[in-house]
């Protein structure tokens, strides 16, 4: 498949056309028998000043040699940014990709993030991997400096097969690096002094490439003053032979007096208005000078400056497209730019109208932009499909006509989000809070501010717009679907189930319409959704749905994580130790593949990671995990990690001044900034703390919550919790207990809601033969069937049970302690010397992590050992 057959952008197609080497050009055997190496090379870099030979030099090698699977790219200013080289990069490789291609390019196109990148060149590398050599061309890669672009320029060089050999062409030194590829002997570097033609070469350019028809003293005095350079040698030839001393070696000593005195006054005005006014063109035909009324026949003209020979390049032969050199090129922009400045802004205007009429939109823009016509360029910009390539071009509007447009102004403000452009993205949030001061859409725009880390919103805090307003707003359908996207996890965080649930169907209903990543990221808001209501049948069919998109197309493969990721708790909830560890291992697989930055997934990895270790595998492996995150990102909000503490809390692996750490950081935020299961986790540690009191209130806190809300998973942990403290305090009825068990199982059945229970196996284990046998309970067939399960959870061996570490004459000593004995007394109700009785103490200590009697009981009765 090749690009341009299926892209409608004219550029597209001429810059990915070989130059066609022009005729009877020289050919440079001693450089194509170095440019034989290059199957062993990874990396041929050709640096030369303009007018060097470097694109007649590879282009005539190709001709010559005739390197099966070759594509070629030329680049320009306009390609310094990662979303654009690498469009046209994958543009360039599309015959290699076959079919693949368009989604490639959907998933480049639909990206938001500059993050997938790499996960975007990892799948092409991937693609490309084979036995069969590829050979792509980077033409003028000195236009290449954006230090983003060189970062993913580097990761990609890193990572690419061996089978592919990039070959770039430029007027500098590299400023990536290459020495890796020096060291292990895959770079190939050819300069300027290896480009020079020798004089014999020189001599028969002129004669036979340039036809000139001089004596052989002027070839040679052309010739001389040249010293090797192709280019020098044209413009010589173009000047009629008058060189008197003005060229230097490579180019260096070319100047504009030169062009316009040797060169340029000796055409006639015809011909220098058709170059002036074409020169703006990054590509020129018949149709597009008509259109630019240059006034003189185009084939003609052509034909009459190529036999001049002037630096004119025909990059589509059949089609009868060409481009200048940049030699004549820039040159000629000078020339340009002395016309008063209603002319060039009437020209721009004139070629942005055909341009955009035949298709090209980018070029149209580029000639409004350079002539400030701005507001014509929105009204492009608004017709424009919503693809990472428009952002980048929205994103060049001035902030007053940006803000003019609501749409436009969204998708520029999630753009620069997530580029992590903050300070871009903080200029446009100030400016939009001033345009649209009172306006409905104002409310969605000030949740979007909650990622860009300026500290002026809480999510908690956030006030929605409904689904009315946000239809009301007459919004784009990506836009909406950012909203609508964003709505629903802010309404998740603030445990609006019903609204989230509304906005995620919403974005669903219009997602696929406008992208079909819209349609995953709001299938996973959903499944989210599903999981923190205990909905957990309903969760894992979403999760399918993310499954048969990710199937679906190539373009979706790099989002993986975020299906494999969002099912693993699930799983875990579920007590599925077989497919969380699937589904890790697959995580896994993604992260060392670098189908994905690592940093996008290590968080939920790594959470994941120590969630399976403490229930089943290695605890103190998860203990360390959760350690290493305690010192990252949630060193900042120890709350968001309320899951894996509970585990670590009632396992006793959780460290005094961690639980401390908690306890002072939910005071700070309240309960109203916390998740329900930190709500619990509150509560159980200050019931260990004696505040059984406060304990119970923010039990029936989120009980309550709970059943208003229909939250199965949250209503489930409640009652469980419930019924350990009523157990341990003693003060508990058994027919109590018996309903908020029996209300558990209820809740917990259909969707296999099985983690709390572990949780709480220590009370249960005990509890639950006894309601086993009872028949004041009483359970419908499938709470029966389902409690099997639950004894079966409860009976897991604790693997750092304490009992095991805590010998049996210390927990004897610990009874007497809790009894209130002193150290006599125990030694007398024991029949041991004093001396043991305290030595037994400082191992319970030690073992408990504790330095006194009171912390030392309090800790036992946490720990279940008393």
């Amino acid at each position: 498949m090749k690009y341009e057959d299926t892209h409608d952008l004219v550029l597209l197609s001429t810059k990915l056309k070989m130059p066609a080497p022009r005729r009877n050009y020289i050919a440079r055997h001693e450089l194509f028998a170095q440019l034989q190496s290059s199957r062993e090379m990874k990396v041929i870099y050709i640096m030369g000043a303009a007018g060097m030979g470097k694109t007649t030099l590879i282009s005539s090698f190709i001709t010559e040699q005739a390197p099966q699977h070759t594509a070629w790219l030329s680049l320009d200013e306009g390609n310094n940014h990662v979303f654009s080289f690498w469009h046209y990069f994958i543009a360039a490789v599309g015959e290699f990709l076959g079919e693949e291609l368009e989604d490639i390019l959907s998933l480049l196109r639909s990206s938001i993030d500059k993050a997938h990148v790499e996960s975007l060149l990892t799948l092409v590398i991937n693609r490309l991997c084979c036995d069969q050599d590829y050979y792509v061309v980077l033409d003028d890669m000195h236009c290449i400096h954006n230090k983003a672009l060189l970062d993913s320029l580097e990761f990609f060089l890193k990572s690419m097969p061996d089978n592919l050999h990039l070959i770039m062409l430029s007027r500098e030194n590299p400023v990536f690096y290459l020495g890796e590829f020096a060291v292990s002997g895959q770079l190939l570097f050819i300069d300027g002094s290896k480009l020079r033609l020798s004089h014999e070469e020189g001599l028969r350019f002129l004669k036979e490439t340039l036809q000139l028809s001089a004596s052989d003293e002027e070839l040679h005095q052309m010739n001389d003053a040249a010293e090797g350079w192709v280019g020098g040698l044209q413009l010589v030839a173009a000047a009629g032979g008058a060189c008197k001393g003005l060229l230097h070696a490579a180019g260096s000593g070319i100047t504009a007096d030169y062009l316009t005195r040797e060169v340029f006054r000796l055409l006639t005005e015809e011909e220098r208005n058709f170059l002036t006014t074409t020169c703006i063109l990054a590509y020129f035909d018949e149709e597009l000078c008509r259109h630019l009324q240059v006034g003189a026949d185009f084939h003609n003209m052509v034909q009459i400056l190529s036999d001049k020979n002037l630096f004119i390049t025909c990059i589509n032969e059949e089609k009868g497209i060409y481009r200048y050199h940049n030699i004549l090129g820039e040159y000629l922009m000078q020339q340009f730019m002395t016309l008063p400045k209603p002319v060039q802004v009437e020209l721009h205007q004139a070629a942005s109208e055909i341009l955009e009429r035949r298709g090209d939109k980018g070029e149209a823009l580029r000639h409004l932009f350079i002539a400030e016509e701005f507001e014509r360029a929105k009204q492009i910009l608004c017709r424009m499909e919503e693809t990472v390539e428009t952002w980048f071009w929205i994103d060049k509007l001035p902030l007053h006509v940006l803000i003019s447009n609501i749409n436009l102004a969204v998708q520029c403000l999630m753009y620069n989000i997530s580029s992590l452009q903050l300070a871009r993205s903080r200029e446009i949030c100030s400016a939009l809070e001033e345009k649209y001061k009172g306006d409905e859409i104002l409310k969605g725009l000030q949740n979007i501010s909650l990622y860009i880390g300026d500290g002026r919103n809480d999510p908690t805090l956030a006030i929605l717009l409904t689904l009315q307003q946000i239809e009301d707003l007459e919004l784009s359908p990506v836009t909406q679907s950012l909203l609508l996207i964003e709505n629903a996890n802010i309404s998740l965080t603030q445990h609006n189930y019903t609204q989230c649930e509304e906005f995620a169907d919403r974005a669903l209903e219009i997602g696929g319409r406008a992208n079909i990543c819209m349609d995953y990221y709001a299938l996973s808001s959903k499944a989210q959704l599903m999981e923190e209501m205990g909905r957990f049948n309903e969760s894992l069919a979403t999760y399918a749905r993310m499954e048969s998109l990710l199937h679906s197309s190539t373009m979706m493969d790099a989002l993986g994580y975020n299906y494999y990721i969002g099912s693993i708790g699930v799983y875990h909830k579920r007590m599925d130790e077989a497919r969380a560890k699937e589904a890790l291992e697959a995580t896994s697989r993604i992260i060392s593949s670098r189908v994905v930055p690592s940093f996008m997934v290590e968080l939920g990895y790594e959470y994941h990671q120590a969630e399976y270790e403490l229930l089943f595998g290695n605890a103190q492996k998860g203990a360390r995990v959760v350690d290493k995150m305690l010192e990252g990102y949630f060193s900042k909000d120890i709350l968001q990690l309320d899951r894996l503490l509970s585990l670590l809390y009632t396992m006793g692996l959780l460290k005094t001044e961690v639980a401390e750490w908690f306890i002072q950081e939910f005071r700070l935020q309240g309960a109203e900034k916390g998740t329900l299961g930190a709500q619990l986790l509150f509560a159980r540690m200050l019931a260990d703390k004696g505040e059984m009191e406060t304990a119970m209130q923010h039990i029936d806190h989120v009980l309550a919550f709970s059943r208003a809300h229909k939250n199965r998973l949250r209503l489930v942990e409640a009652s469980l919790l419930k019924i350990r403290l009523l157990v341990t305090s003693g003060c508990g009825k058994t027919r109590t207990i018996e309903n908020y068990l029996q209300e558990a199982l209820h809740y917990a059945r259909d969707n296999e809601i099985l983690q709390p229970f572990f949780l709480e196996r220590t009370v249960l284990s005990s509890l639950l033969p006894i309601i086993n046998s009872s028949t004041a309970v009483d359970l419908n067939e499938g709470e029966q069937q389902f409690l099997k399960d639950v004894t079966r959870i409860c009976t897991i061996p604790h693997q750092t049970n304490t009992k095991e570490i805590v010998s049996a004459r210390e927990l004897e000593v610990l009874a007497e302690l809790a009894a209130g004995l002193t150290n006599s007394e125990i030694a007398n109700r024991l029949c041991i010397s004093l001396a043991t009785v305290k030595t037994h103490i400082v191992n319970i200590f030690g073992k408990l992590e504790v330095s006194n009697r009171l912390a030392a009981v309090q800790e036992a009765k946490r720990k279940g050992l008393i």
